[in-house]
C-alpha cells in the first residue's frame, strides 16, 4: 500500500505548497 500513498502523499503536498503560496501572494501587501 505504501508504494500507493507515496506518491498521492506528494500530490498532496504539492498542491498545499501551490495553495499557500497562493494565498501568501495575495495576502502579501505590496
Amino acid at each position: 500500500p505504501l508504494a500507493r500513498v507515496e506518491p498521492l502523499l506528494a500530490t498532496l503536498v504539492a498542491l498545499d505548497r501551490i495553495v499557500k503560496s497562493d494565498r501568501y501572494e495575495e495576502e502579501k501587501p505590496s
